[in-house]
């Protein structure tokens, strides 16, 4: 899959919170009327996260360089993300040693495949300065914090904030609140697919594995975390 340049801008511009209103809408609704263009955005999301996630850089930057054409101007990002996913796999490996595939608990699975969601600075709400304040305070990892200011002072919770606060619960131990809280999201909106994979998660971490094999199972080939989902319902049959 390939993403030009000009889109990986506009991603960008998108997370930072750097488009005008009237772009953001704009994008917004192309992310909901275009597959292709969704998928993009999606799978530069994981591949941003990725490299977070390892920190890599040298290594990655490197990929990425290679997978750059010169003449198109695009980067082909299921093979850098190949490349990611090698060095996170190298990470686990050396770090947790989780044989997955032999009973592993549901504590186990769940943070094999658990990671927080990139923080949204472009979330939106009629309180500029809470929506700010919420914003620093995840993208710090100060969970407890988005948690306080979020449900004391955000009166308009969209999609974005529902999200996060949910991730934020998550961070805490707070399963059941989590979910609950993605339950609010939108199930045709931008973040209907982070509803089911967290709602997943949540379950997994709950013990409720045949709940969360279900919402697994509704998973299609275009989901953001299509490949995972056959992962995890195979780590999931095993060990039930």
């Amino acid at each position: 899959m390939e993403v030009s340049e000009e889109d990986i801008k506009i991603f960008d511009q998108y997370l930072d919170g750097e488009l005008s209103k009237e772009a953001q809408l704009h994008l917004e609704q192309r992310l909901n009327s275009d597959q292709v263009f969704k998928e993009n955005y999606d799978q530069y999301i994981n591949s941003t996260a990725a490299i977070k996630t390892i920190q890599f850089s040298g290594e990655i930057a490197q990929v990425l360089e290679e997978e750059t054409s010169k003449e198109k101007k695009t980067i082909n990002l299921k093979t850098a993300i190949i490349g990611i996913a090698a060095g996170i796999a190298m990470v686990l490996v050396s770090y947790f040693a989780i044989d997955l595939s032999s009973g592993a608990t549901a504590e186990e699975i769940f943070h094999a495949y658990y990671e927080a969601y990139p923080a949204l600075k472009n979330a939106r709400g009629n309180d500029t300065d809470i929506y700010t304040e919420v914003i620093s305070a995840y993208s710090e990892n100060n969970y407890e914090l988005v948690i306080d200011l979020v449900e004391d002072k955000v009166s308009n919770k969209t999609d974005d904030i529902h999200l996060i606060l949910a991730i934020s619960y998550m961070e805490q131990n707070s399963f059941e609140n989590a979910y609950e809280t993605l339950d609010f999201i939108d199930n045709k909106g931008l973040y209907s697919e982070q509803k089911q994979w967290y709602q997943a998660l949540c379950l997994i971490a709950s013990g409720r594995s045949s709940e969360a094999s279900a919402i697994l199972r509704s998973f299609d080939k275009s989901h953001y975390k299509s490949d995972q989902s056959k992962e995890l319902l195979s780590i999931l049959n095993k060990a039930n």
